[in-house]
């Protein structure tokens, strides 16, 4: 943390003896005093921030300073031994200077009886709790932003008339768990207490505005940003004049750090950023990896002339990186290499080329190069081709089919630039007459179709024959390329250009191929089919005979709990007793209403007739296809049908599905349909297997760690 301008230069003696000067003054700087105590943290001293920040505490106490000693209680759990012994201490400080009759209500209710909850924390509760009053502002991520409306004593309640909820009522220790209370400057208190200026604000100067909720709600993504000022900016269809508006106004802002992605977050630097000493003295400090990387990086796009002291830091950093991550993190010791030798430096920290000849073996420069951005992939490959283009070259004739998807485009970049191009297209010829060619490779020969059909790489059918198959594999290590692959025989366009290599005889075979792969989603699959059939109508012909075929074939069993069973008959009784009947008596009545043919009203209760008798046919079909069970005896050794499973995600959070039939689900309870596509995703797995799950950004590979029959809850659940 920065100091006062006149602290700034003190000696650590000096800065001690200023410190206790302050403590004997009836009005000392304490703000200023325990900037110094935070200063002294954040440098590694500790034990005298520590030792200052008890006398200081000392001295609150007598004075019965409460905001300002709970607020020096709190700083002092960031940096010492939360245990037992500093909990007493802080309970009995709260205590002796909270004189109020609820008092004692508010430490329970802080937690500080609660080993479970950090003393930290249990701090910050009780600094909502004896703050919040009778017209305090305040905000909760669920009902939004609310005015206390009053303080029960007696039944220890706050209640608050919440935007999104009036007259609610919240405990003592549910307040000081979620609500945060809000100045006067924050942004939702100036759009309470002064509404028009706030909509000027929102009109003319959009870029302030943002500011303003960053300063008020911390570092905010673009997406969680439109979220909160939802409220602010209406109707909906305005956000994106707003948002351009703001960004034209924050992209000259020095002290706003926009983010490349929609979900990276927007930052409000305290000071413009500057490659100063300053600069360079932290990142001399830097010792987080990727950290560096980004920082060094960030000082390349500056395009700046730097000195021979700077060069020294930024290459001492590298070699640190590329020494300390070459065994783990091969990504980034591959490019703290390369960045490396783009500055002159007069050291020689290490052996580059050494580094260097470990990272360019096949395993190391697969694992190296999986996770890395294409721009941080070209970037790589563009400088390993300018030092060593044949060693390059042959190491990635060698790792061709190892590459993932990403490395692998730009590998055959490179290597058509090399005037390589038609060794790397006999390479793919071998890799597809033998059927060797993995999941990334078949991905990338069908977004690039027409280029295989140039290269003479293989057949086109061929390709797709064992690129549907790689779809129907039961493959935990493929799964994102799969959806990737599916996604692309969905698109029309690109259909229509694949299939346009193929004779008559093999597109009616791909047809065949496509419709027996039980492994592909079975909505996805008849959707691929119907798109074959709209661009070549023969299709039709082969889809009718093989459901001539079918028909000696046994339909698969679909089951549903008798709860779900009930209520679509249920649903099935009310459509004939009640709502068809009505629609009968509302034909009859717009009938009476003269001439049929312009006759509104009776078009319109006929056209809602036929749509009433179609779902009759449907829900009578349904009734007959599907039994109702309440899934008892069935096994639990797998996932399927009448199990529970739990899996892991990759943050550690546990997810429970419980997979029950067709027509049922609950997001409570974790009830999945059968038909669903995580029940699908889960169906055969055993305990241990991965599943690769969709996310909110991207996929995400979960490991399944319970399967289970079904609990008395879901039974009861059923049973409904």
């Amino acid at each position: 943390m920065a100091l006062s301008e006149h602290l700034k230069y003190k000696s650590k003696d000096q800065l001690e003896e200023w410190f206790l000067g302050g403590l004997s003054e009836e009005n000392g700087p304490i703000a200023e005093m325990m900037s110094v105590l935070l200063f002294l943290a954040e440098n590694g001293d500790v034990d005298s921030a520590d030792e200052w920040a008890g006398l200081l505490q000392e001295v609150l106490v007598e004075r019965k300073e409460q905001p300002l000693l709970v607020d020096l209680l709190i700083m002092r759990s960031c940096w010492r031994d939360q245990g037992e012994e500093f909990r007493v201490v802080c309970r009995n400080v709260v205590s002796e200077i909270l004189h109020e009759r609820n008092a004692a209500s508010f430490i329970t209710s802080a937690g500080f009886d609660d080993a479970k909850i950090p003393t930290g924390e249990c701090l910050r509760r009780f600094k909502i709790l004896s703050s919040v009053k009778k017209g305090s502002l305040c905000y909760e991520k669920t009902w939004g932003f609310g005015v206390v409306k009053r303080v029960d004593d007696f039944y220890e309640k706050v209640i608050i008339d919440f935007d999104r909820k009036k007259e609610h009522s919240m405990s003592f220790a549910y307040t000081g768990e979620t609500i945060k209370l809000l100045d006067e400057s924050h942004i939702l208190a100036i759009k309470y207490r002064n509404p028009d200026e706030m909509a000027a604000l929102v009109s003319k100067n959009p870029g302030e505005v943002v500011r303003m909720a960053i300063r008020s709600f911390g570092c905010l993504s673009p997406v969680k940003l439109k979220e909160l000022l939802a409220e602010l900016i209406s109707p909906d269809s305005d956000w994106k004049i707003f948002w351009d508006n703001a960004r034209k106004t924050l992209k000259n802002d020095p002290l706003i750090e926009l983010p490349a992605k929609r979900a990276d977050p927007i930052r409000l630097l305290e000071k413009a950023k500057a490659y100063d000493e300053e600069w360079f003295d932290a990142l001399k400090k830097e010792c987080d990896v990727e950290k560096i990387i980004k920082l060094v990086a960030d000082l390349q796009k500056e395009n700046m002339v730097l000195d021979d002291k700077a060069s020294d830091v930024i290459v001492e950093r590298l070699a640190f990186v590329a020494e300390g991550a070459v065994g783990k993190q091969r990504d980034l010791a591959m490019l703290a290499v390369v960045m490396a030798n783009n500055f002159s430096s007069n050291k020689v920290i290490f052996d580059f080329d050494r580094v260097m000849d470990n990272l360019l073996c096949v395993d190391a420069f697969v694992a190296a190069t999986t996770n890395m951005s294409s721009h941080h992939i070209a970037y790589v490959l563009k400088y390993l081709g300018a030092h060593c283009p044949a060693k390059l070259a042959e190491l990635l004739f060698n790792c061709l089919n190892q590459l993932s998807f990403a490395v692998f485009n730009e590998s055959v970049n490179f290597l058509v630039s090399a005037g390589r191009g038609k060794e790397c297209a006999d390479r793919l010829q071998v890799l597809i007459l033998s059927k060797q060619a993995g999941p990334d490779v078949l991905y990338w020969l069908c977004r690039n179709v027409r280029l295989m059909d140039e290269w003479s790489v293989g057949s086109v059918y061929e390709l797709l024959k064992q690129t549907i198959s790689l779809i129907g594999a039961d493959s935990r290590n493929c799964i994102k390329i799969q959806n990737n692959i599916r996604a692309l025989f969905e698109q029309k366009d690109w259909l229509s250009e694949a299939s346009g290599f193929l004779n008559d005889d093999e597109r009616a075979n791909i047809v065949r191929i496509i419709d027996a792969s039980q492994k592909w989603d079975a909505v996805a699959r008849r959707s691929v089919i119907a798109k074959m059939i709209s661009l070549y109508p023969e299709m039709a012909k082969v889809m009718a005979s093989k459901e001539e075929m079918d028909e000696s074939t046994a339909p698969r069993l679909r089951f549903t709990s008798w709860r779900s069973y009930r209520e679509r008959v249920e649903q099935f009784r009310r459509l004939i007793e009640e709502t068809i009947p009505e629609n009968s008596k509302e034909i009859g009545v717009a009938r009476s209403y003269g001439d049929l043919r312009e006759n509104f009203e009776y078009q319109t209760a006929k056209d809602r007739q036929r749509l009433l008798l179609q779902k009759q046919t449907e829900l009578e079909q349904d009734l007959k296809d599907v039994k109702g069970t309440d899934f008892s005896g069935l096994l639990a050794d797998k996932a399927g049908i009448g199990t529970c499973v739990t899996v892991v995600r990759p943050s550690g959070k546990k997810s429970r599905y419980c997979v029950l039939g067709e027509w049922d689900h609950d997001k409570d309870l974790g009830i999945i349909s059968s038909g669903s596509r995580l029940a699908c995703l889960l169906e055969g797995k055993v305990v241990g297997d991965k599943v690769e799950f969709p996310g909110e950004k991207d996929s995400e590979v979960c490991t399944i760690v319970e399967i289970t029959g079904l609990t008395d809850l879901e039974k009861e659940w059923i049973d409904g």
